[in-house]
């Protein structure tokens, strides 16, 4: 009954739209119709609708590339509709190639994020890895159907940088308790490190990577152990955290911590790699590591969690966001509190980007901070008119052009671009 109400709720939220965006026209100005013009009708460049026939969401950030969006869109309430990956005109909006090749009988396909390297999206669903071609959309490889790699939900949930590491011959995939090098020549997977643990139950984070002075492949990645056999029914499992560096090349840990913080890490991007250091964030601290020795420069706790929102680095500063919507930054060198600020738009779902000394965090509203003192410079409203169901309106993390003038956005139900207010003065 309850999922029943639900659907009929999202009918007459459909009917509704139908009324006011035709399905023949996906591109609209609101500018056509709006007497008075606020910021973000004075702002858009394009806006294009995901469809109408259905709720059509997104799990994933759009990317910037080469002149062109890539865009996903997500058949809710359903079970036998599979994903679909689009690039649009980044200056237009015009629709350029749709994405939907997937092997048939494996039911519903269902992408959580996108990893974009070179000329090649890399995206998993339904223990398979697909390679397409950026430009053209067109299918380059997946993984072998013989090969056993299953890639957990619970990994995916928080999946960004999936093909971070990617060399001429070589991609990294990972479940929660290995990973794997897929190679690109001959499209087979093999198993390059392994944590299984008979007492503990191990679950890994997406990782980061990066090559040392000699030449070896460096990977940073972290997880959580959870000691199911402690659960007392009533705290939970217990849930330890763990940070490590190992050599791929030499098949060897250079260092690993564990118990450095507990119950959870931020699964929404992979730890940072700086000069000297690497960045973690977990359920309620942030934490530098020695990349050498992984001894730890410094941490700060928080009273409130800070899993619903990506961390990132800009100019030297670590960006957090904790579920009630207070925004830190951390000066990454010291672990000192620069500023902090707690009027932006309030919502428990949130997606940063750092451009140029700005800040863009995204909600049912996009705010732009001046990255150096916190201050909002800038908030757009988008679907201004439709105050009744903004808190559908959901924005991944937002993506700008290559000089920082364009910024592209996806909702539950849009794609939208708008000038960036910051050039456009």
């Amino acid at each position: 009954m309850k999922q029943l109400s639900i659907l009929m709720l999202f009918s007459f939220f459909f009917i509704f739209l139908e009324g006011c965006i035709s399905d023949e026209d996906p591109i609209n100005n609101p500018l056509e119709e709006s007497e008075s013009k606020s910021l973000s009708d004075s702002l858009l460049i394009w806006e294009r609708v995901k469809g109408l026939d259905s709720l059509q969401y997104s799990f994933v950030d759009p990317i910037y590339f080469n002149g062109t969006v890539i865009m996903h869109k997500n058949v809710a309430l359903t079970t036998s509709v599979d994903d679909i990956i689009y690039a649009l005109d980044a200056e237009t909006g015009e629709l350029l190639w749709e994405w939907s090749d997937w092997i048939e009988g494996f039911g519903s396909n269902r992408i959580t994020a996108i990893s974009q390297s070179s000329n090649e999206l890399f995206f998993e669903s339904n223990d398979r890895t697909y390679c397409i071609n950026a430009f053209t959309g067109e299918s380059k490889w997946r993984n072998n159907d013989d090969v056993d790699v299953s890639i957990s939900g619970n990994f995916l949930s928080g999946w960004k940088e999936f093909a971070s590491y990617i060399t001429s011959r070589n991609s990294i995939i990972e479940d929660n308790e290995s990973f794997y090098l897929h190679n690109l020549e001959n499209n087979i997977t093999t198993e390059i490190f392994n944590i299984s643990n008979d007492a503990l139950d191990p679950n890994l984070v997406v990782p980061n990577f990066e090559l040392s002075e000699n030449g070896d492949t460096i990977m940073y990645f972290c997880g959580t152990l959870f000691d199911s056999g402690n659960y007392d029914g009533i705290n939970g499992t217990h849930s330890a955290v763990f940070m490590s560096a190992f050599n791929i090349t030499r098949q060897e840990y250079i260092w690993r911590k564990d118990d450095v913080a507990f119950w959870n890490v931020v699964r929404k991007n992979a730890p940072i790699i700086l000069d000297e250091s690497v960045i973690l964030t977990t359920h309620d601290k942030v934490i530098s590591f020695d990349k050498n020795s992984g001894n730890i420069f410094w941490e700060v706790d928080f009273d409130l969690s800070l899993t619903s929102c990506n961390y990132l680095e800009g100019n030297g500063q670590i960006f957090v966001r904790d579920n009630f919507s207070n925004i830190y930054s951390i000066d990454a060198k010291s672990g000192q509190i620069l500023w902090h600020n707690d009027t932006t738009s309030r919502s428990s779902f949130c997606s940063m980007s750092y451009f140029d000394n700005y800040l863009y965090v995204s909600t049912n509203n996009l705010d732009i901070l001046d990255a150096l003192t916190g201050e909002i410079v800038y908030t757009i409203e988008p679907h201004n008119k439709d105050l009744d169901n903004r808190s559908m309106f959901l924005f991944k993390k937002p993506a700008l052009s290559e000089d920082g003038k364009l910024i592209y956005l996806s909702d539950t139900f849009f794609d939208i671009c708008y000038t960036n207010p910051v050039y456009s003065q």
